[in-house]
């Protein structure tokens, strides 16, 4: 049995069960837990994108009570947004309440706060998971589509003048 089914268009389903045994696991990431959290008490939907050119449409998004969206550019070979379907991306932060560039260890506490955003606010929120060399790269994406959007960045990087 998959901890995760997928479904088409990146959907991941979790009953009642399945969010139980995964809440009580040792073997379950804590940024995990934190969305299956949110799944549960608020009734959002998570969505998987992995690194292909698979859209999601948006009345789909626009169906749910809420979403988190985790883009999966981190894998050992991070490719930018290039490697995602353009207008699902679009798409995501265009219609996110916010958007966190995360190209370090996972911070559970931006998932936890991105999940329960999500269903508090009934909106969208989006985690780009990524590497260090594509980090500006997905910046500057994400700034071309809006300039208003709040974005968190994670990041392992030293920028000058930060604390």
């Amino acid at each position: 049995m998959k901890l995760f089914p997928i479904e088409p268009g990146g959907v991941v389903r979790i009953d009642d069960e399945r969010s139980k045994n995964i809440l009580a696991s040792d073997i379950v990431p804590e940024h995990v837990k934190a969305i299956v959290r949110a799944m549960r008490d608020y009734d959002i939907s998570w969505f998987f994108i992995p690194q292909i050119d698979q859209p999601i449409e948006r009345r789909v998004l626009q169906a749910c009570n809420g979403y988190i969206a985790v883009v999966s550019d981190d894998t050992d070979c991070a490719k930018g947004p290039e490697a995602f379907d353009q207008t699902t991306l679009r798409c995501l932060i265009e219609n996110a309440a916010g958007v966190s560039v995360m190209s370090c260890d996972f911070m559970t506490d931006v998932y936890a706060l991105f999940s329960s955003m999500s269903g508090m606010l009934r909106t969208g929120t989006t985690v780009i998971e990524t590497r260090p060399e594509m980090e500006d790269t997905w910046l500057s994406y994400i700034c071309s589509i809006s300039q208003t959007v709040p974005i968190i960045l994670c990041t392992s990087k030293h920028y000058k003048g930060a604390a």
